[in-house]
């Protein structure tokens, strides 16, 4: 199966199921059991979403302990080495940059996304 075909399959299976699932989680968005961190946010700003995230679960580390955890999982070392921006399809750790996924939609996948995900991407704030 090659991407294409993939995110077919993905669109035409699970992709309502994943729209109920990520819904489910702002149920409860204003309470002190979640804290909703888009990746891209933590993408280009990973001290500072990481330092809301602890703050809001009342977590107590130091700044040089987060900076370590931040290290220890940034893309670079959990690829394996590859920096941002070098792609590997096969692995999970595909490229470490926000919207990477763009590239791979053509016109068809465009409609069929949007058809899907309209009410979905304004309402998370994605239809930009």
């Amino acid at each position: 199966m090659n991407i294409k075909e993939g995110l077919l399959y993905f669109a035409q299976t699970l992709l309502p199921e994943f729209i109920k699932w990520v819904d489910s989680w702002h149920q409860y968005a204003g309470s002190s059991l979640c804290y909703i961190l888009k990746y891209e946010a933590l993408v280009s700003n990973p001290l500072v979403k990481m330092a809301e995230a602890i703050k809001h679960y009342g977590i107590k580390i130091s700044g040089e302990e987060l900076m370590n955890i931040i290290n220890k999982n940034s893309f670079e070392i959990l690829s394996g080495g590859r920096k941002k921006g070098s792609a590997d399809t096969s692995s999970f750790f595909r490229s470490g940059i926000s919207g990477d996924w763009k590239k791979h939609f053509d016109h068809e996948l465009t409609i069929i996304y949007n058809t899907i995900l309209k009410d979905f991407l304004q309402k998370y704030g994605y239809d930009k």
